[in-house]
């Protein structure tokens, strides 16, 4: 899988196609994770009780955690998916389920990822990393840096604000001067 075939992939979802495929590029270490290759799993969603119930299959990786006490690293349950169609069903579902500002705001880039923020991963410089890897990837996926800007304003509009605007404006200032 590269960048370009998983963000096609990706306009065939309810979900922001870009940070999308922001979140998989995070997550998979740019599709270099055999496992997470090799499970379809391209969001490191962790596998749970109500996947097992609905007959989803789990397999077990290494992965980086932030806790309390710093960085760690452990092994996780993580969700196996048949094919792609069934992993990004998968992500759709959870993302509609659980994530009301993205399920809200499928496409606006910055309110998506700002869904993202505090709930998806431990990591407490997620909301960071995914702005970066948007701006990095977005202009050979099409996107120009004034369609960027002016989702980044629309974020505004939309009541992006505090922490996760301050998280996004700092990328956001390095494409905002010409």
């Amino acid at each position: 899988m590269d960048t370009g075939a998983f963000h096609a992939l990706a306009l065939g979802y309810r979900v922001n196609a870009l940070a999308c495929t922001a979140q998989a590029v995070l997550e998979t270490g740019r599709f270099s994770s055999i496992p997470m290759s090799i499970h379809r799993n391209y969001w490191g969603i962790k596998c749970t009780r109500r996947w097992i119930r609905s007959g989803g299959g789990c397999f077990d990786a290494r992965t980086w955690e932030d806790t309390k006490l710093g960085a760690e690293t452990r092994v996780c349950g993580f969700a196996s998916y048949r094919s792609n169609e069934e992993a990004f069903k998968a992500y759709e579902d959870l993302i509609n389920r659980l994530y009301p500002v993205c399920r809200d705001n499928p496409d606006n880039v910055w309110m998506f990822l700002s869904g993202l923020a505090g709930k998806w991963a431990t990591d407490k410089k997620y909301l960071p990393k995914l702005s970066k890897l948007v701006l990095d990837i977005g202009p050979g996926l099409g996107y120009s840096r004034e369609s960027l800007i002016t989702a980044f304003n629309i974020a505004i509009e939309r009541g992006l604000m505090g922490d996760k605007l301050k998280a996004i404006g700092e990328w956001m200032r390095s494409i905002w001067s010409p």
